[in-house]
């Protein structure tokens, strides 16, 4: 078998290594600010750990580790840190299910039984997040309905989940920082070259993946201890920064047209979700995103901008990224949270305002964040998205 020939032409091709080529400019000032405002953040979340990225013309051109991803050792967090993705796992998904689509293994259209009084709907409408209302068509996130998917996925592609993600994803783009889930020593071997190296790997990535944390009253953070998690269509995988920024880079994004894309439910109305992945339109630009949480452990940012050929990736191991700013997340408003208001003002808004746009000091108070915005805000960028933001982490740090 040649793994690096399983992968379909809907990932361009790896580059040499399989590593997007690292072009981290410090003297780029949007390198050294989002630098600023992430360790800032950190600092009010009171993350031990955290590493983020951003991906520019598929290049890698700036990514970090902030803080410990063991404290107790001292051993600094950094981009090739793993951490749980959580939810954004489900992207991973959505790129398989069009895959095998493509290949005419599957259809969207195919039953899927969710619920435990058997309830059978289409793969489309589990994907696209409407299978709770499928007359009206109105987006509904549900994890457990999503894990659903992955059956399907195994019965199109003859072989487990893991299997699949490995042969289609993992190998072929070099993601050696990455696992399929964390119970990799419970899952039975496969009669294939390949095991030593994966078994190989996934120990590493455990051993080396950021220590979990809960954040209490304080705020601060303390270590917890938590069952491996098990790969499903939903959830489960464990990468880096570095590795996510391969699977970003290698995004076609006319093959993934359609995951980018709304569905409309039976009104006429773009729900705010495509086919695994949260769609928007910001300050007139796309943007396709997805966040992931376990309360308690981890959560994780993963945004695209595809006509702009960038993405951010940012990476936690607390729940940190993702609690304080849910209400916005859940919804599909990627603008409530900070590490997406400063990305998009440094990467998107600057460049299309043609001028600089002042970043908000995330550690004010309410008044003096306030007054701040009243100076800042412009007729061409009003600050609403960061004054949102800072409310909703002033809040959660109230809170704790």
């Amino acid at each position: 078998m040649r793994p690096q020939t399983l992968l379909p032409l809907i990932l361009m091709c790896a580059c040499a290594g399989g590593r997007p080529a690292l072009k981290t400019d410090i003297a780029d000032p949007r390198v050294a600010r989002m630098e600023r405002q992430t360790e800032t953040l950190r600092r009010a979340l009171a993350a031990p750990a955290m590493a983020a990225g951003v991906v520019e013309d598929g290049r890698l051109i700036w990514s970090e580790g902030f803080g410990y991803a063991d404290p107790a050792r001292k051993i600094p967090a950094t981009d090739r840190t793993s951490f749980r993705l959580a939810s954004v796992t489900k992207t991973f998904t959505s790129l398989l299910m069009l895959q095998l689509r493509s290949e005419g293994r599957l259809s969207f259209s195919d039953p899927v039984t969710v619920d435990t009084a058997p309830t059978v709907v289409q793969a489309l409408q589990v994907l696209s997040q409407t299978s709770d209302d499928v007359s009206s068509g109105t987006f509904h996130y549900n994890h457990e309905r999503f894990k659903t998917l992955g059956p399907l996925i195994e019965a199109a592609a003859g072989k487990p989940l893991r299997r699949v993600v490995e042969e289609r994803i993992l190998i072929p783009l070099v993601m050696g920082d990455t696992a399929p889930g964390e119970d990799g020593g419970a899952c039975p071997p496969f009669p294939d070259a390949i095991d030593d190296y994966m078994a190989a790997r996934d120990t590493r990535v455990m051993m080396t993946a950021a220590q979990p944390y809960r954040t209490v009253k304080g705020p601060r953070a303390v270590p917890v201890q938590d069952a491996p998690g098990v790969l499903s269509a939903a959830g489960g995988m464990i990468s880096s920064v570095r590795d996510l920024a391969k699977f970003a880079a290698r995004l076609d994004p006319s093959f993934m047209a359609e995951a980018f894309t709304p569905v409309k439910n039976s009104s006429g109305t773009d729900n705010p979700y495509g086919l695994g992945w949260f769609v928007q339109t910001v300050r007139g630009v796309k943007v396709v995103w997805h966040y992931g949480e376990v309360p308690d452990l981890a959560s994780s940012l993963l945004l695209l901008v595809p006509e702009k050929k960038l993405a951010l990736i940012v990476l936690a191991d607390t729940d940190g990224l993702s609690a304080p700013f849910d209400d916005a997340l859940s919804s599909g408003d990627v603008t409530g949270s900070p590490f997406a208001e400063d990305f998009l003002r440094i990467f998107v808004s600057e460049a299309s305002a043609g001028r600089p746009l002042p970043d908000p000091d995330w550690s004010l108070g309410a008044g003096k964040s306030a007054r701040w915005i009243a100076r800042a805000a412009a007729p061409d960028y009003d600050y609403d998205g960061e004054n949102r933001a800072g409310a909703a982490l002033r809040e959660w740090r109230r809170r704790h």
